[in-house]
């Protein structure tokens, strides 16, 4: 357990802004009743980006890259567990929700409460992210053989592209790694660049591309 966060003697903080290039569906796996998908929320009701999700994309980027266990591995970074022979470590990165912006290009943090919220959330961008659907597409399913399926259909609510979000990306380190840390933010940087990072559900269909 090297890695875990009690080994640490620097908390590295990065700092940094998504651009939806392409209609964005980060969904909850549930529909709403009247919409077969529904996107992540946060407390004010605006779409989010879980941590979680973009942990997962840079984590499958990275193994993809670098490999799981070998030296430069994601198992190092991400953290692991082995149940077999009790083995593991904790992850050294901590990755924020994602907060979207207004039309002023402000990250929108915390509670929106009282008449100064209630008058951001009138900001035109917001207003159109806090419809419960503020785009939808029709689909159709497909069966095993890949035909459309008799009657399947089903809706993805996504929003529009330009919308941005704020994350922040942690990472324990000690004083005597201070050159791979930057290299391993460096690398980071470098898989959201590549032109397979993308978020939430449908990207084979040109979705989440940030």
């Amino acid at each position: 357990m090297s890695n875990a966060p009690s080994a640490a003697t620097h908390r590295h903080v990065l700092r940094f802004v998504l651009e939806a290039e392409t209609p964005l569906s980060v969904g909850t796996g549930l529909g709403t009743g009247l919409f077969d998908t529904a996107l992540v929320r946060d407390g004010n009701g605006l779409p989010t980006i879980p941590g979680t999700s973009l942990a997962g994309v840079l984590r499958a980027l990275w193994v993809r890259a670098w490999g799981e266990k070998r030296e430069g591995g994601a198992a190092p970074l991400f953290g692991y567990e082995e149940r077999g022979n009790q083995e593991g470590a904790a992850s050294r990165l901590e990755i924020s929700f994602g907060h979207i912006h207004d039309s002023r290009d402000r990250a929108v943090e915390g509670l929106l409460s009282g008449s100064e919220g209630a008058e951001r959330c009138r900001d035109v961008l917001l207003a159109h992210a806090l419809r419960e659907a503020p785009v939808t597409r029709d689909h159709v399913c497909l069966s095993d053989r890949l035909a459309v399926a008799d009657k399947g259909k089903f809706d993805r609510t996504s929003l529009p592209a330009g919308y941005r979000f704020s994350f922040e990306i942690a990472m324990w380190g000690r004083d005597n790694c201070l050159d791979e840390d930057r290299e391993t933010f460096r690398r980071l940087l470098f898989l959201m660049s590549r032109p397979d990072f993308r978020l939430g559900g449908a990207t084979r269909r040109g979705l989440g591309r940030m």
